[in-house]
């Protein structure tokens, strides 16, 4: 049997996947302002004295772009970690700290680039409780969401007087959070801080400084053993330096309508945050990723180009020097080989151009193509692929996972397919936009793109979530969108090993009947399930369909030929078998 995720493309190392952070709604700082003091929003606390998992409902929603801090105290030397239900990601500001008289411990984390809204955090413990896991939560607002932490210090003792140790501000107005536990109770904080609890005798304070420098944390506290924990954030508008400007820009992937510009990251004190892109002269663009290929140029025409990176506060580098020139090709000469849309031939055995020129398929199976590769790149892979003969590629329209794409399903730059996450009723016209342009650039070296609309190994239960109804509303969004294209076909399905299903078949159906609702010039197939299976194993496809697509893992003639001649034959293909190295040792 078949391990998925599979890995089965023709493009070699060049299917790597750029990954870009999606800051969603947060406005970046504006650097003339002054800097923002620290403010608590709200705070929560809960106490549990058994069990694996501690979970605190903060009883107001977030705010976007606040800053979630958190201190644990817990009565074991297993680990603790932390999620909420807004998948934030928490980090450790420091801990986890065990008491120098037992095995109680004590950890700060914190969760950045709020995005806002109702929010439950928990605390997992690797070993359950018997006496005492305390999980607190603090929200803060005027953070800087972007490298909130500065720096973090902590120590154990057994005097009554606690100290964390001390540490660095590199600037004004950071907030200063510590967190003190006794194997008694801590009775009061130190000078200057603020207590914000001494709930089940510990103790969490802050306090916000005013110039930068060295800080402490101390505390006084009745037992015989404590820790004492302090961490450091800064705040909105402390970042002064301005980041270090781009280097060694060069271009690639030069084709008559598009570039690949590439450059050596900068440096900045809090981290780069992103870059702006100008052609001749004018800003076109901002990226996270140290590339960017732009679309859209003229054939035999030169174009100058600049980068300039930005951090966080706003500050902007100078732009990169010398510029960098790049002048277009011209345009490829069309493909006059085929006459598209192809078509089954008269007899009803093979496929013929519209000229009626019998065509063999020969195909390669980018199928990740249309998220991981630029339309540069995917350009100079179809050049590739026709140097080298193919006349086919399988590309999946919607990619995530199961065959080499992201789990959101977006591009290498970050475009996802809809505007609202696996929703069929929303399209996102960037990303059909590029497949489009991919489409185009496919045609124009004579290959027929063999096109799922929604591949069952990743998608499947996006398409039975949204249902028969939405899923052939999509169907018929895709058969508007496509009619006109002609390097088509549609295929359906993809290691579809629950067509059995009548559930699952009805929603994979669906989308396929809603292409024919508004497409009647492209052929359509469908690829069923692994090990061995022909497309018209499942009846209910027969009317769908006009090309039988031969899958096996057996001799690869025999699937073939019992697809070709049977009763109800339609032409026949072979559109995947076994690959190197999986499931063949006896070959």
């Amino acid at each position: 049997m078949r391990n998925p995720p599979r890995r089965r493309f023709g493009l070699g190392s060049v299917l790597l996947a750029a990954s870009l952070m999606v800051m969603g709604s947060l406005p970046l700082p504006n650097p003339a302002q002054a800097t923002t003091k620290p403010r608590l929003v709200q705070r929560r606390y809960l106490r549990v004295t058994s069990g694996s998992s501690a979970s605190v409902k903060l009883l107001r929603p977030t705010t976007a772009g606040n800053l979630i801090v958190a201190y644990v105290v817990w009565d074991n030397n297993g680990s603790v970690s932390l999620t909420d239900s807004k998948g934030y990601a928490y980090a450790s500001a420091v801990g986890p700290t065990q008491s120098s008289g037992d095995s109680t411990n004590a950890e700060i984390f914190y969760a950045q680039l709020v995005v806002g809204g109702t929010d439950t955090v928990t605390a997992s413990f690797a070993t359950a409780i018997t006496t005492r896991g305390v999980l607190y939560v603090y929200e803060y607002s005027g953070i800087d969401w972007l490298t909130p932490f500065e720096a973090a210090v902590a120590a154990s003792g057994s005097s009554s007087s606690m100290d964390s140790g001390v540490l660095t501000t590199a600037a004004v107005n950071s907030l200063l959070f510590t967190g003190g536990a006794s194997n008694k109770l801590v009775t009061r904080a130190g000078q200057g801080y603020r207590t914000l609890s001494r709930t089940y005798g510990n103790l969490i304070a802050d306090r916000v400084t005013a110039p930068a420098g060295s800080y402490n944390a101390t505390g006084t506290q009745i037992g015989t053993s404590w820790i004492m924990q302090l961490a450091a954030f800064q705040a909105i508008g402390n970042d002064t330096a301005v980041p270090s400007v781009p280097t060694n820009l060069q271009a690639s992937n030069v084709v008559s309508n598009a570039a690949t510009i590439a450059w050596t990251a900068s440096a900045d004190d809090t981290g780069v945050a992103g870059y702006k892109v100008f052609r001749n002269r004018i800003q076109i663009a901002t990226t996270t990723q140290t590339s960017y290929t732009d679309l859209g140029l003229a054939p035999l025409k030169t174009y100058s180009y600049a980068v300039a990176a930005y951090d966080g506060a706003g500050h902007v580098s100078a732009r990169s020097t010398p510029a960098l020139s790049v002048t277009t090709p011209s345009n490829p000469p069309p493909n006059t080989n085929t006459a598209y849309p192809l078509k089954v031939s008269a007899n009803g055995r093979y496929l013929v151009d519209q000229n009626n020129v019998p065509v063999l398929l020969t195909g390669d199976s980018p199928q990740a193509l249309t998220v991981n590769l630029s339309e540069a790149e995917a350009d100079a892979f179809f050049a590739d692929r026709q140097a080298a003969g193919f006349n086919v590629v399988w590309v999946n329209l919607l990619c995530a996972t199961y065959t080499g794409g992201r789990a959101d399903g977006s591009t290498y730059d970050g475009i996802v397919p809809f505007t609202t996450p696996n929703d069929l009723a929303m399209p996102n016209e960037a990303f059909f936009a590029r497949v489009d342009h991919m489409l185009t650039l496919a045609a124009q070296h004579g290959l027929t793109v063999l096109l799922d609309p929604a591949e069952t190994g990743s998608y499947l239960s996006v398409l039975s979530a949204n249902g028969v109804t939405k899923a052939r509303t999509y169907g018929r969004y895709l058969g508007t969108r496509y009619r006109s294209v002609d390097n088509i076909i549609w295929m359906s399905g993809n290691d579809f090993q629950s067509w059995q299903s009548p559930g699952d078949d009805a929603v994979v159906q669906a989308v396929a009947r809603g292409i024919h609702d508004t497409d009647d010039r492209h052929i359509h197939t469908v690829e069923l399930d692994y090990l061995v299976s022909g497309s018209l194993d499942d009846a209910s496809w027969a009317p769908l369909i006009q090309l039988n697509a031969s899958y096996t893992y057996y001799p690869t003639y025999a699937q073939v030929l019992a697809d070709y001649n049977r009763a109800n034959a339609l032409p026949t293909f072979l559109v995947e078998a076994n690959y190197e190295f999986e499931h063949n040792a006896a070959d």
